[in-house]
């Protein structure tokens, strides 16, 4: 595995529920943000932006973490990065084909909604359900289907 950065910093990814990761040891931190992914390192300057349901990747020195997250903040301040998201769900915790009916659902749901606010909302949750597929394409991308 290739290093990317020598330097580490601490990561804390934070849902409604529980801690989901908490590590001093990351080298790279991948987020996706509002307006696309954003790298973090040790030594970033100081940071606070919207994040979008999308992959999360996580680089230390002796592994790599890919989950889908929700939507959420990220805050990085003298090398501690701290995501606070709806979800976290690591890759080998999505159940592809459960993922993929919920999406097919979601989809229709969001074409019957009577009013713009419930449009939003469907729009949200699958906008999830698409994060859990694409992580589970990175991660490993026979693992969706029947």
């Amino acid at each position: 595995m290739t290093v990317i950065s020598e330097k580490q910093f601490r990561v804390e990814i934070i849902t409604p529920e529980r801690l989901r990761y908490e590590g001093s040891d990351a080298a790279l931190l991948t987020v996706p943000g509002e307006e696309g992914q954003m790298g973090l390192m040790a030594n970033h300057a100081p940071l606070l932006a919207l994040l979008r349901p999308g992959p999360l990747t996580l680089r230390t020195r002796n592994h790599t973490y890919v989950m889908a997250v929700g939507a959420g903040f990220v805050k990085m301040n003298a090398n501690h990065a701290v995501c606070l998201v709806d979800f976290a769900e690591p890759a080998e915790e999505i159940d592809g084909p459960a993922a993929t009916r919920r999406q097919a659902t979601l989809q229709s749901a969001v074409e019957a909604a009577g009013t713009e606010e419930e449009r939003a909302a469907l729009r949200g949750q699958l906008a999830g359900e698409q994060a859990r597929l694409d992580v589970l394409r990175i991660a490993s991308p026979h693992a969706i289907g029947e």
